[in-house]
């Protein structure tokens, strides 16, 4: 099962890259509009129909006109199409009701790519098939079969369970790889090892010290200490100041070792200048 909290967090993530739009297109960057669907249910091992009108036959809930975070949106008209005859009329758009209930996200066409509208522009709701709706973030660890179990009690973010905002991050361990692995613990095993310095977006961060990350399509559990941001509050602008000599530039983050041997991260690549003699005061 999916949780809807979590295929919330993978269109909003296509809203704010801006992904474009493509006719019959459902990979990264790149997709329509029943294709955002068939790329997100791919990253949590499900599949679903690609077609906006497949998917209200098929892959959905009864109809209604409440939209609730989650819940796939319908532009609709009263005439059926040659292929479906069946009185239901042509549900010929999707889209994603995202998580204040009040906007949809969608990938609207060529001219304007992956986009958000208001509610109010689409004629039905339901809620869609694999989806788990009710708790919107997956579980901490020991809670079941990773990444995300089907019995799973998660907590709201209002209950402390964790953040559902993705950004942007930095792989910043001291040396060597982080470690992917396929549950938000030690106990479970590695799938995948992040370089240092492999930009990656984080999808849940939980209190409990793990995140839930994407890396172009690979989706694990790493540690979020190893992680350090780089948009919001915590990003480049944030970071302390440069040593004297020394020129940052943003995305990039250099953890520098001082002589008494404590670590400090620094977001940004750092260039030590010499100048020339005559300014060294030699």
């Amino acid at each position: 099962m999916i949780p809807a909290s979590g295929l919330i967090a993978l269109f909003a993530q296509m809203y704010r890259e801006h992904w474009a739009y493509k006719w019959g297109s459902a990979k990264r960057g790149e997709v329509d509009c029943s294709g955002a669907f068939v790329w997100a249910y791919k990253q949590f091992g499900e599949s679903i129909y690609h077609g906006s009108n497949s998917i209200a036959r098929y892959s959905c809930g009864g109809m209604g006109k409440e939209p609730h975070p989650g819940y796939a949106a319908f532009k609709w008209k009263a005439k059926d199409t040659a292929k479906y005859q069946d009185g239901r009329g042509d549900y010929y758009h999707i889209g994603l009701v995202d998580e204040t209930g009040k906007h949809v996200y969608e990938a609207r066409g060529t001219k304007t790519g992956f986009t958000r509208s208001n509610v109010s522009a689409w004629q039905w709701f339901a809620p869609l098939a694999d989806v788990a709706y009710g708790n919107p973030i997956p579980p901490p660890a020991d809670a079941g079969s990773p990444p995300f179990p089907v019995n799973w009690e998660g907590q709201n973010v209002s209950e402390g369970g964790g953040t559902m905002e993705p950004y942007n991050a930095v792989v910043t361990t001291s040396s060597g790889s982080l470690n992917m692995r396929s549950g938000p613990g030690l106990s479970y095993p590695v799938t995948f090892k992040l370089p240092k310095g492999t930009p990656v977006t984080v999808l849940i961060a939980y209190d409990t010290g793990w995140a839930f990350v994407d890396e172009d399509g690979t989706q694990g559990y790493v540690a979020l200490k190893y992680l350090t941001r780089t948009e919001g509050p915590e990003s480049a602008q944030d970071a302390p100041d440069a040593p004297d000599g020394e020129i940052p530039a943003p995305q990039i983050c250099t953890r520098l070792r001082r002589a008494d041997g404590v670590e400090i991260d620094l977001a940004g690549s750092w260039e030590v200048v010499t100048k020339p003699p005559d300014e060294r005061g030699d």
